[in-house]
């Protein structure tokens, strides 16, 4: 019998095998924490995805033979039951939550105590839940900066605020992820990173694409290419991947399969405690990153791995 490549095994039926029973019975026993609450352990991590509003998340986890590690959601300031609704649904489907939500005034007012109220009914709210959430203020700062009370040093302070807030209410298991993006560390990039660091929060977030699409001319670029200037920041401390992406090659099957297996492995090699595949049309130049059929089977096998905590 001629043995199957791993290739085959990612980007074929094959990688349907070795599922596991959904039950969204309860967490992980990772939850009790190590580094902090919900840490999968070294050489681990949680595995998952965004997913577009108005379709069944519960329905593709269903196809996928389980549920995802970890649900990357984004809300705005004022949609906080929203946001807490989604937040009770992931932990009851034993996901890991992470969601990223926008000031609902400047981060200036925000980091300067002005905004106390908003911050914590927020923070106080998720203590209540229980369970392990990863929170994210105003993801990717760069795309929204520049503005009276947005400067770095605003956003900066936002993510302390907000740190302190936690320590205060006790919400130990809300931890503030801030997420920047690759490009902030990009050596190109005439902003220096050293701006938007927050070395008080307890994990480095970064979102990572393969920006290649078969229209735009860049470049085919690994994640690990990606991430390299930006890893050195994080100075020990776990990652976590919001976002990442790759659209698929059609004049070379396999590619973004073996992309993707990539990407997963030097995670693992790499501190990264949580990622999630950007699995949306939303906010896109140049394709989707939606999964496909070359893809979805990828992730699917992923998902799978004895390295995807769940």
């Amino acid at each position: 019998m001629t043995p199957v490549s791993r290739r085959q095994l990612l980007v074929g039926a094959a990688a349907t095998g070795a599922m596991a029973v959904l039950s969204g019975a309860a967490l992980p026993s990772c939850v009790a924490g190590r580094r902090f609450v919900g840490d999968p352990g070294r050489g681990r991590l949680h595995y998952g995805s965004s997913y577009p509003w108005g379709k069944s998340l519960p329905a593709w986890e269903r196809e996928l033979g389980r549920h995802i590690g970890v649900r990357r959601s984004f809300f705005t300031g004022g949609q906080v039951d929203a946001l807490l609704k989604r937040v009770r649904e992931d932990l009851a489907a034993g996901r890991i939550p992470h969601v990223s939500t926008q000031a609902p005034t400047t981060w200036q007012r925000v980091g300067s105590g002005g905004h106390d109220n908003w911050l914590e009914d927020l923070l106080g709210r998720l203590k209540a839940v229980g369970g392990p959430v990863y929170l994210t203020l105003n993801h990717e700062p760069e795309n929204d900066g520049g503005g009276d009370g947005m400067q770095p040093s605003h956003w900066v302070a936002m993510q302390n605020r907000a740190i302190a807030k936690g320590r205060e209410l006790g919400a130990g298991n809300v931890s503030i992820v801030p997420v920047l993006m690759a490009w902030t560390f990009h050596p190109y990039n005439p902003r220096p990173p050293e701006e938007w660091m927050v070395p008080d929060a307890p994990l480095f977030g970064i979102d990572c694409y393969n920006g290649w699409s078969s229209t735009n001319g860049e470049p085919w670029t690994s994640l690990s290419k990606r991430a390299q200037h930006a890893l050195p920041y994080a100075e020990g401390r776990p990652i976590v991947i919001g976002e990442y992406g790759c659209r698929t090659d059609s004049s070379r099957p396999g590619r973004a399969a073996d992309w993707m297996d990539a990407a997963f492995q030097y995670a693992l090699s790499n501190n990264v405690v949580a990622m999630s595949y950007f699995n949306s049309p939303l906010n896109t130049v140049g394709g989707t990153y939606e999964l496909d059929r070359e893809r979805e089977p990828a992730f699917r096998w992923l998902l799978n791995s004895a390295k995807s905590v769940w």
